[in-house]
């Protein structure tokens, strides 16, 4: 998870998003429609249902897909086998989805369940950000904390055009009660946690994170357990 929460409440810069291929997408469930959790729910829903046929594009919201089984059994009850019909019987949609997609070639189906139900098969809590870190490569921020699964160039690109997108002008403001010998000019400073990696990068200013050269990033960061 984002560390150090208390340099939140240091920041003024304010706002919380979700970066997609460099696109600053707004995420702030307290000001807006919908959260960082709210907004992966909702894209994984629709893709399920998509791939059952079921047009979501009236929705506002993705409803719950045990809310549309009737929809989807309408779609899809003729190709079920006999023994997917059994468990549609007994109200076990989940498992008739996960099986159904299997064999229409979707591979991530049970990791996708897994994550909207929020547990696996052994109970193991499953946080559904994660879904968009590790196979959708999204950068999740929180005012100048940003958590990305990796630190590739192609990361550190989507990163500096998320912030430029999300902040604009306000990423060239300077504090002079902000220098510091790391922060000569008291730059806007951003806080970088690689989760494959478990590295933690503090503190960085602007005007080396925009460069999009990893190798500058190396004298702030450090490794957590």
């Amino acid at each position: 998870m984002i560390k150090l929460k208390s340099l939140l409440l240091e920041s003024s810069i304010q706002g919380e998003w979700w970066f997609q291929d460099g696109q600053a997408v707004f995420a702030d469930g307290d000001v807006g429609d919908i959260n960082h959790e709210g907004m992966v729910l909702d894209s994984l829903r629709r893709q399920i249902l998509d791939d059952l046929g079921v047009d979501t594009g009236k929705y506002d919201f993705s409803p719950e897909i045990s809310d549309l089984k009737d929809d989807i059994f309408q779609n899809i009850g003729d190709d079920l086998t006999p023994e997917e019909l059994a468990l549609w019987q007994e109200d076990e949609i989940n498992e008739v989805i996960i099986s159904y997609l299997t064999r229409q070639g979707n591979k991530n189906i049970r990791d996708i369940i897994y994550y909207i139900r929020g547990h696996d098969a052994n109970g193991k809590t499953l946080d559904i950000r994660n879904y968009a870190l590790v196979h959708w490569g999204w950068q999740r921020v929180k005012r100048n904390v940003i958590q990305t699964q990796t630190l590739s160039s192609k990361d550190l690109s989507n990163i500096v055009s998320g912030l430029n997108d999300a902040y604009n002008d306000e990423l060239e403001e300077t504090d002079p009660t902000n220098i510091t010998d790391e922060n000569p000019l008291g730059e806007r400073t951003f806080n970088i946690e690689v989760m494959s990696t478990r590295s933690w990068y503090q503190d960085i200013p602007w005007s080396v994170l925009e460069k999009k050269n990893s190798m500058a990033l190396n004298p702030y960061r450090q490794r957590y357990e």
